[in-house]
């Protein structure tokens, strides 16, 4: 598993590539947050009982990043390939790959 911490001023975390990107409601508010990158198995053994919120799913290749709004500054917090469920919880993102 990865950990990221991200900011946010609008509620949500950011992810995308040059051509598109999308800003998901985090159920927390804004504020600094962890976001995690997980295979299935590690968050079938850690969280899956946990009161996380699916939020939908991502397929392809696209960055996280650690500002919920594209501006000077916004930074690229790691790149993922594949195909991704997305959960919340009070600020808290999971990536888990499928």
């Amino acid at each position: 598993m990865k950990s990221y911490e991200y900011c946010c001023d609008g509620g949500t975390i950011l992810f995308g590539n040059e051509q598109w990107n999308i800003a998901i409601p985090n159920d927390y508010g804004d504020g600094t947050h962890k976001v995690r990158i997980m295979s299935h198995k590690e968050y079938t053994r850690k969280y899956k009982n946990k009161e996380y919120r699916w939020k939908g799913v991502c397929e392809g290749e696209f960055n996280i990043y650690d500002y919920d709004y594209l501006e000077n500054g916004t930074e690229i917090l790691t790149t993922l390939k594949g195909k991704y469920d997305i959960y919340t919880y009070l600020g808290n993102v999971l990536f888990v790959k499928r």
